[in-house]
Order: C-alpha cells, then sequence, then structure tokens
C-alpha cells in the first residue's frame, strides 16, 4: 500500500521529535510504500533517501504561518497526484484521510495566556479544516481529544484516542551511584532531571529561576546542549536512550505550559524515577500519587510550595510493575497498524 505522509516535524508547540519519522520507517519494515511530502527545511529530518519523497521550498523570509499556509496549498494539489492508497497528517498543513493531532492550537494559545493573533489564525483554521475533511481523527492523548470537542468541535464519535508508544527502558547493569559517577553527578545531592532542553518553550528559563538559588540545594540536570554551570544547575549530553539518565536522577520534572501527550512522564516512570510536571502535561492523573506531583504552569509559587513538600516528605522510587499502561507493549509497526484500522 502506498502511504502519504505529510510530513511537520516542527508541531505548533516548536519542538522537534522522531515520531513521524519512525512511523514513516515502521510503514516501509511493514512492506507499504512510504511517500514523504515534507517543507525543505525538514529534509534533514526525513528518515531514509531511499524514501520516495517531495519537497516544497515556500519563500524563507515570510513568517512561519505564511509558509504553513504555502505548504498546505502545495500538498491540496500535489498528493493527489500520486496514486496514494491513503494519506496521513499530524496537524496543520493538508487534508490527510487520517488526522493525528499532538496538539490543539487554540489549547496552546489559551494555556499559555496568549490570544490569537492573525498568524495563530491561520494554524487554528488549518487545524480546523484538516479536522473536518479527515475521514478520521486520531487524539494521542484522552486530552486530546477533549480539547477539540470543545475547542474545534469535532464530533465525537470521529475522534478515537489512539496513544502513542513510550520507549521502553533498556535494561541497566549500574546502580544509581555507579550512573552518577559515570556522568559526572554528585553523589550528595537531590537531582531533579530535565530531559527537554533542547525543545523551544519547555520551561527551562522558568525552571532556571528556582534552581538558581533555591533553598534546598537541589540540583537541575538539563540534559540536551550545555548550559552555564553553577552549583544549582549542570548540564549532560542528551543520550538517545535517556534510561540511565532517568535512573540516576531523584526526579525527573517538566515545565513545559502545553504539553497534552506526556510521553516523557511515563517513560520515567517505567525507568522508576517519579515525575514533577505542569497541571497541562499530558495525563499526570493516570499515574499513581506517589509517582507523580504537579504544580501550576507559569506560577513559581507554586512550584516553590510543592519544592518545599518535597523536602520534607520525599517520594520514592516508582515501582515499575505499577505502571498500568497500554502503551509499554507497543510496537511502532503496531501503532501504524492501529492508526490504519481506525480508519476503516
Amino acid at each position: 500500500m502506498r502511504i502519504g505522509f505529510f510530513f511537520r516535524p516542527a508541531n505548533p508547540c516548536g519542538w522537534r521529535d522522531a515520531y513521524v519519522a519512525d512511523l514513516v520507517e515502521a510503514a516501509a519494515v511493514l512492506g507499504h510504500v512510504p511517500v514523504v511530502f515534507a517543507m525543505a527545511e525538514d529534509a534533514a529530518e526525513l528518515p531514509s533517501k531511499t524514501v520516495e519523497t517531495h519537497v516544497y521550498a515556500p519563500p524563507r523570509l515570510l513568517p512561519a504561518a505564511l509558509r504553513l499556509r504555502l505548504f498546505h496549498n502545495w500538498l491540496v494539489k500535489e498528493a493527489p497526484r500520486h496514486a496514494l492508497d491513503i494519506t496521513i497528517g499530524f496537524g496543520a498543513g493538508g487534508l490527510p484521510d487520517i488526522l493525528v493531532m499532538r496538539s490543539v492550537e487554540e489549547s496552546r494559545l489559551l494555556a499559555v495566556c496568549e490570544h490569537a493573533l492573525p498568524f495563530d489564525q491561520i494554524v487554528i483554521s488549518l487545524e480546523k479544516e484538516a479536522c473536518a475533511k479527515a475521514s478520521r481523527v486520531i487524539a494521542l492523548s484522552p486530552r486530546i481529544r477533549e480539547e477539540l470537542i470543545a475547542t474545534y468541535g469535532v464530533p465525537p464519535e470521529r475522534i478515537r484516542v489512539v496513544r502513542p508508544p513510550f520507549q521502553k527502558p533498556a535494561a541497566c547493569s549500574l546502580t544509581r551511584r555507579e550512573l552518577r559517577d559515570k556522568y559526572g553527578v554528585p553523589q550528595d545531592r537531590t537531582v531533579f532531571l530535565f530531559p527537554s532542553f533542547d525543545v523551544k518553550g519547555n520551561g527551562f528559563d522558568f525552571l532556571k529561576r528556582y534552581f538558581t538559588s533555591n533553598p534546598h540545594d537541589f540540583m537541575l540536570l538539563a540534559a540536551g546542549r550545555p548550559v552555564p554551570g553553577n552549583r544549582f544547575i549542570k548540564s549532560v549530553p542528551r543520550l538517545e536512550n535517556m534510561s540511565d539518565l532517568y535512573r540516576l536522577a531523584d526526579y525527573t520534572i517538566l515545565a513545559a505550559p502545553y504539553d497534552p501527550v506526556g510521553t516523557i512522564a511515563w517513560e520515567s516512570a517505567a525507568c522508576g524515577t517519579p515525575v514533577v510536571a505542569t497541571e497541562n502535561i499530558g495525563e499526570p492523573e493516570e499515574l499513581p500519587e506517589d509517582v507523580c506531583r504537579t504544580y501550576s504552569p507559569l506560577e513559581i509559587n507554586s512550584l516553590g510550595l510543592l519544592m518545599d513538600d518535597l523536602a520534607k516528605n520525599p517520594l520514592s522510587p516508582a515501582s515499575q510493575s505499577r505502571i498500568p499502561h497500554e502503551r509499554d507493549e507497543h510496537t511502532l509497526q503496531a501503532h501504524l497498524q492501529t492508526l490504519l484500522i481506525a480508519n476503516s
């Protein structure tokens, strides 16, 4: 089967991930012919040179929303020319048969207390049009489903929740002490791992305000590109498999004001590391209370009160066997097949 992928790795939240590229490779493994449509600046993100690709290059000096509008217009004309059996899109851009929603632009703006400006309205209108035209809308979390119903008026019966797989932790024979020695992390500090430093809009500056002079001598371990270090903040390279860093930390901390999928929380809990996250990340209530604590996004006092409580009543390492979630059994191939079945 020839499957068209509308490749848009830069989603409205501003972050990039390998989700779409991995699905393309999963399609090839299953014997399908993936046909990728992408903007020129995303060419480096394409999964393989052997995949059939079609690239559009809108003028670089245009604002991102206008470039997306031009990309959308091109997709509407170009995709039907390639004898595709089915098309899969990811948010705004094109009119796919299966629309996979990882975020909702109107909800994102509400979460960060911003009004929709004219360029924002372009993205919102493209998402609404795609939702209306798709034969099936896939929400990657229950929260996204509720947002689609409330903000875009998508009929509930047209939405199916399909959770994405998350990275299962690799086996590790090293103890926490040995892992800290390996990565140069102090043994006597309470460490909060921040695994999303390279992500735009991830809340790092917000966390930096707290950790730079926090009263409990907590350490923020930022995984990604280097940051100026001090006693309270240390950077380490982001690993392809993050399980080592999850296991050496006392907590994983997430600060994005809007991330309705929240896969990182499950990855951390699966490694036995409790999670501290904003209320707008994923579905924190699905994790056991002794595994995840939340605070209000953008409110430094809310974070401070939670940290005061953790200093007095620290969370114990999570029991990996207590993470009741079907995603840990899913492969990318199985996930793709679920998306395709959802359209039948």
